[in-house]
């Protein structure tokens, strides 16, 4: 590894997370909802407690965290199979 790219690295890990109370209060959103509301629903959650975030940033910080909402299924669709 090169030596400039090693300090680039150690110093970014360095790095406080400009994110971090955002990030709790997503993850904190996200169980209460018990895991049913998308990005939206918290961006607007997040507007309530006065975090001034677009959407782009809190469904980019969701997915990063892993949260994603998997009671609802976007395949289920009407099938007329009634069977034999």
């Amino acid at each position: 590894m090169p030596r400039s790219t090693f300090y680039e690295r150690l110093k970014a890990s360095q790095r406080i997370d400009k994110y971090r109370q955002v990030k709790q209060e997503i993850a904190k959103q996200f169980i209460r909802s018990k895991e049913t509301y998308g990005y939206r629903r918290i961006w607007y959650c997040l507007m309530k407690q006065g975090f001034t975030y677009c959407q782009e940033t809190v469904r980019r910080l969701m997915t990063s965290m892993g949260l994603k909402v998997t009671l609802y299924s976007s395949k289920s669709h009407y099938h007329s199979y009634r069977g034999h």
